[in-house]
This record gives structure tokens, sequence and C-alpha cells, in this order.
């Protein structure tokens, strides 16, 4: 009886643990490239003067939880994160820049897409996109070490500013609806330039939810999103008031401004909503929460409710 031995299959490595190599132990200049321009990505900072050390890409890293956020892979059809990137990286899948930055561009368009314009993660999309860009044609710039300095109070085309105070921020989206702000800082750097640090509040339409959804006329939702600005996106001052005080009268002073609803918080990353249980957690570091001074309704109103823009 003659027994057949068939030889085992070479144990063939189509792709190398660490990175694509022309031969072993030697990474290609591809391959070093592309580490690098992930890192700097994977590290870059905010270089906002109030908010320095904040990782931007710590929210690229990993995919959105599909039990946590189910819509998420209903809009968006080819979900990538900076840890699949980077998988790919090590699997030698790149075969040259154009495919790499073209996984770059897509993480950034995901993000801009199913975040709405303005929020947090949308706006450091657009940092992140930019950076890639620049690092792929090899003209990044290096930081120029602004520092900056708190003041306690800017005049602004005749109107003096302070913290504590709510300002329209013009909108490059809507330049018809300017975004609504809380100013939480004020400050100078060594430029010369002055601007605020802010807190954002949102109207209905820069929030994710349901059509369905119905909102007060006028109302916004502070949120955690903050941003520096120079003096020059701001345009005016304005009001947010408690649902109470809303009701209950108009600030002295407040005829020509406009005056906003605000009852409730919007959780950016959640996609939700939640009841502010105590107006003075609103209030800016530092300064403690005044009762509104108000003019007063003859009788309280009833705020009415309008469709969402989704509708």
């Amino acid at each position: 009886m003659t027994t057949v031995i068939t030889p085992k299959p070479p144990n063939v490595q189509t792709r190398r643990s660490s990175a694509q190599t022309s031969r072993q132990g030697e990474v290609t200049p591809l391959t070093i490239k592309l580490i690098s321009i992930w890192s700097t990505i994977k590290s870059h900072k905010d270089t906002n003067v109030s908010y320095r050390n904040r990782v931007i890409a710590k929210l690229f890293m990993s995919l959105p939880d599909k039990k946590m956020y189910p819509d998420y892979y209903e809009e968006i059809k080819n979900p990538i994160s900076l840890d699949v990137i980077k998988q790919k990286i090590d699997d030698g899948e790149y075969l040259n820049e154009e495919a790499f930055e073209a996984d770059l561009e897509l993480m950034c368009e995901n993000a801009k897409k199913y975040n709405v314009e303005g929020s947090q993660i949308h706006n450091d999309a657009i940092i992140l996109q930019k950076l890639a860009r620049k690092l792929l044609k090899g003209d990044i710039d290096k930081d120029d070490n602004e520092v900056s300095t708190n003041i306690d109070e800017v005049e602004h085309n005749g109107e003096i500013y302070q913290v504590g105070d709510y300002v329209h921020i013009f909108n490059e989206a809507n330049p018809s609806k300017p975004n609504v702000a809380h100013i939480h800082r004020i400050w100078e750097n060594n430029k010369g330039v002055k601007g605020i640090y802010v807190c954002w509040y949102y109207h209905p339409e820069q929030t994710k939810h349901q059509a369905t959804h119905k909102f007060y006329e006028n109302e916004v939702f502070k949120t955690n999103t903050f941003h520096d600005h120079s003096f020059n996106d701001v345009i005016e001052k304005c009001y947010v008031l408690q649902y109470k005080d809303y009701i209950s009268g108009r600030p002295k002073g407040s005829e020509s401004m406009s005056v906003y609803l605000c009852e409730s918080r919007y959780n950016e990353h959640q996609k939700n909503f939640s009841k502010i249980k105590n107006w003075a957690s609103t209030m800016p570091d530092g300064v403690p929460y005044k009762k509104m001074e108000l003019v007063r309704f003859k009788e309280a109103i009833i705020p009415k409710k309008v469709e969402s823009v989704l509708v």
C-alpha cells in the first residue's frame, strides 16, 4: 500500500504585521510617511487659546458603538476610523498616498455628514481634514506658541462686553441666523487680538432629533461645545432666559434685542436633550448667578411650540 503524503502549503504571509515591506526587515518610504502622518493627526491638539491640549482626534479613533448609535450606520454607508486606517497601514493595504488620503477624507466627511454644522465634532472634522491635506502636501505650519491673558471687558462696536453676556456669533452656514453663545472668558493674545471663549447654544436645526420633535419659538439648547472667537465674529449682544423668566417678562433694555428661551441641554455625543435643573450651573466659572431684572408682563405668557424644520 502506497502512502501519498500531500505536502503542506508554505506559510505565505500576504500582510506583514507592522508595515508593508519591500523585503524582510525593511520598511518602505511610503509606510514611514503614512505612519508619520497618521501619528501627527492622532496626537494633534487644539490650538484655541482657551482650549489647548485637547486631543482633537479622540472621538475619531474608533467607530461609534452600534448599539448606542444605530442611526449612524443607517446614515453612514462606509464607516471608517483612525484605528481602521492604522490597521490598513499595518497590513500594507495602501499602495499609494492617494488611497490613504481618500480614507482620511472619508472619515472627516462622515463626521461632517452625521454631526450638525457648528457642532464640536463637525468643527474638529474640518480641522483634521485641513491638517491631513497639509501634511500630505508637506507644508504644515508650526505652532506659533500664541499666549493670551484674561481681560475684564472689551468695547466692541460701541458696546461693552463682559464675561456672562450672551452674544450673536456670525454663522457662515446661515448668515441670517447667527449662532448664540455665552461668554465664559475674554482674552487678548500676544498679537493684540482680542476675543472671547464661549459656550454655544444650539438652535433646533443644529441638533439631531426626530422629525416629530416640537420646539418652542426662539428656543435654544445649552451644549458642552466651547470655542474661541475673535471679536470680528461677534455681531451683537442677545439674551438667553430660563423658562420661568421667559414667560414672566423681558430684560430691561432688551426691546431691540433677540431674547431666547432655554430649558434644556443638548448632549452632542448622545444626541439627546435633558432638562436643566439648576440654571446657576450654566454660569461661567467665577460668575455668580444673579436673578434677571425683568420688565414683567401683566400675566405670564404661554410659549408657542412649532414643528421641526425637518418636517
